[in-house]
């Protein structure tokens, strides 16, 4: 991706206009694919914008029914593009986008109903802007035999159509098929370290066995298996997969659900190396949910990594309450890393539950209630171990009450390639620093550990660490000049959006520190009406 932004002279009195045009060129770099969440209320649907700090909820008008496997997309500035309960796709106008609708026929499209578990997302077509693809599984469902055959496929858009309110141009193309084979895990999805193409891997449900493809200009690669890691008792398992934001880590977990006559069996927690290049996976460590706490029966499960791929959490419920678990990769022996962060006894009310987690653009996880959600918890410092991750319960407040809330997947927008890397040919790299300002005027200078760009700077900014930081536990301070703090935000991998409203216009200072200690950088940050 090329990054050709116009160098302007920020001393000209005009530096508001040449601001407004530098802030566009650097933040459609961004790619804010995942700004955008969208919650179902019943009767409207919560839009949530993680641009602002705290993240801006507003309640809209609802036009369909969303579900467990529901997924959103946004264009590269995180404004809304389309969202779908994978049944039928809307455009931003909230309106069928043409050719949108009939995905999933069968039983299930017909009964409004889809039992894969977080099992859509939307992909950037590789080399075609103009494009997008739209992944889901497709359970067909046997009535009467109580049997599931799981099936991925896709549906290409052009967003460019009708004005940019999109077209899909195909939909319901198998990508995988099989006679029972795949799990009804969702498809995982990660950027390869070429930077363009995305790798999708998706568990086999009856052995321990991987199925791979790969995304590239010419279209989905045929899939190919690889065998490894455990299995156990899989036709009684369900479960999630999932990515580190790095893309170096592979989590899949599986989980009994509603099986009284395994009451001893608690989860089947497995972590891999992952390979960006080839696709493969290698060091499978399988690893036992809290022993002080087995789940025993669960009703709700999710996992999420910490931006900084280090920790990883645990949200379930069963009999005896819901809780939040922490484990620390980078133990010595991960299963006796892991904390109980959160309990929450039986019974409890919605400002006490736990049932779904996400890692939200800006750093931070936020958890869901099980029932009538009327706020976010919030884990505010995910890498930090222990409660020193501060969960705060009910931190992001909702106009009004959710039944039941599911959330989407979200692969890893911003990542990029991996520099250093044998695949890494193509010389697509992560949006790089702007030139950087000296007192003789705009002259390039060696890259600093954290860039800061524009400056001055009028409703948001954008900072990012240097590449051979990444990925770091990144902490941003603004101070005014007296010291008072105005701003603290957890910088992500690549170009992280600091919003700036409600801070009056002056001149600032901002430090970035990691892991609270070391000081990756420090500068001075104008901020103009």
């Amino acid at each position: 991706m090329a990054f050709q932004c116009p160098v302007f002279n920020f001393l000209s009195m005009k530096y508001v206009t040449l601001i407004s045009a530098l802030f566009f060129c650097i933040h459609t770099n961004a790619q804010l694919y995942d700004n955008m969440w969208i919650l179902d209320n019943v009767n409207s649907l919560f839009h949530i914008d993680f641009r602002e700090t705290p993240p801006y909820v507003s309640q809209k008008d609802k036009y369909i029914d969303l579900d467990r496997s529901h997924a959103v997309f946004c264009d590269k500035d995180g404004d809304l593009l389309f969202y779908t309960n994978c049944r039928q796709i809307n455009n931003k106008m909230d309106s069928l986008m043409e050719n949108g609708d009939s995905l999933n026929v069968g039983y299930n499209h017909n009964t409004g109903q889809n039992p894969i578990q977080n099992g859509s997302f939307f992909l950037p077509a590789p080399g075609d802007s103009t494009r997008c693809y739209f992944l889901y599984m497709y359970p067909a469902y046997y009535q009467g035999m109580g049997i599931f055959e799981i099936k991925l496929h896709y549906a290409l858009i052009d967003m460019t159509a009708n004005n940019g309110l999109g077209k899909v141009l195909e939909k319901n193309v198998p990508i995988l098929t099989g006679d029972m084979d795949v799990n009804f895990n969702h498809a995982g999805a990660v950027r390869h370290a070429n930077g363009r193409d995305w790798w999708i891997l998706v568990p086999n449900r009856n052995e321990p066995k991987y199925y791979r493809i790969l995304l590239t200009p010419d279209g989905f690669s045929t899939p190919e298996v690889q065998e490894i890691g455990f299995n156990n008792d899989p036709k009684q398992w369900l479960g999630y997969n999932l990515f580190s934001p790095d893309g170096t880590k592979y989590a899949v977990f599986d989980y009994i659900q509603h099986i009284s006559s395994f009451p001893e069996l608690t989860g089947l927690l497995q972590f891999y190396d992952f390979d960006r290049c080839t696709g493969l996976l290698s060091n499978p460590v399988l690893i036992d949910v809290p022993p002080s706490n087995p789940m025993g029966e669960m009703s709700y499960v999710d996992i999420v990594f910490s931006p900084s791929g280090k920790r990883f959490y645990l949200c379930y419920g069963n009999s005896t309450g819901t809780y939040v678990a922490q484990c620390d990769l980078n133990a010595s022996n991960i299963q006796n890393s892991w904390q109980i962060i959160l309990a929450c006894p039986p019974g409890s009310n919605y400002d006490c539950q736990i049932a779904k987690a996400l890692l939200a653009p800006n750093g931070k996880i936020y958890v869901t209630s099980i029932y009538d959600t009327v706020a976010f918890h919030v884990i505010h410092q995910p890498d930090s171990l222990g409660t020193a991750c501060e969960l705060e319960l009910g931190g992001l407040v909702f106009p009004g009450k959710l039944p039941q809330t599911e959330l989407s997947y979200f692969p890893n927008y911003r990542l990029y390639d991996l520099p250093g890397s044998t695949c890494d040919t193509l010389g697509i790299d992560a949006p790089p620093p702007p030139p950087s300002a000296t007192e003789e005027g705009m002259v390039p200078a060696e890259a600093p550990i954290v860039s800061v760009f524009p400056n001055p700077a009028q409703s948001a900014t954008n900072f990012r660490i240097g590449e051979g930081y990444l990925p770091r536990l990144a902490m941003l301070t603004l101070r005014t000049t007296t010291g008072q703090v105005v701003r603290t935000q957890r910088l992500m991998p690549g170009w992280s959006v600091v919003g700036l409203e409600g801070i009056a216009p002056g001149l600032y200072f901002w430090e970035v520190k990691e892991a609270g200690v070391q000081v990756l950088g420090t500068g001075k940050l104008i901020v103009v009406q």
